[in-house]
């Protein structure tokens, strides 16, 4: 059972997941396993690379961690020391 309720715009949603019809751009079929097709797949991934790249940038800048964004990262590195000890383990148990 959907939880689209009265909203039209949640309906219509509901109803393209419902028949495989992209929920982007409403007019192509979608891709296995997704809500839509191939080519607005593609632009999201593309929207969400420029999106993470440019968060990473501004705590670079702003001098704050890449992985928690809260502790001050380290003067040689972009993470905590937290995180950097973190990642060394996970290296060290990776090999």
């Amino acid at each position: 059972m959907s939880r689209s309720g009265k909203n039209p715009s949640r309906m219509v949603r509901a109803f393209c997941k419902k028949h495989r019809i992209c929920v982007s751009c409403l007019r192509r079929w979608t891709e296995r396993g997704t809500t839509r097709c191939g080519k607005c797949n593609r632009a999201h991934a593309k929207y969400q690379k420029s999106l993470l790249r440019r968060n990473y940038e501004r705590d670079v800048k702003a001098g704050v961690c890449v992985r928690c964004h809260k502790l001050p990262a380290t003067a040689t590195n972009k993470r905590c020391q937290k995180c950097q000890n973190r990642h060394a383990d996970q290296k060290r148990l990776g090999k």
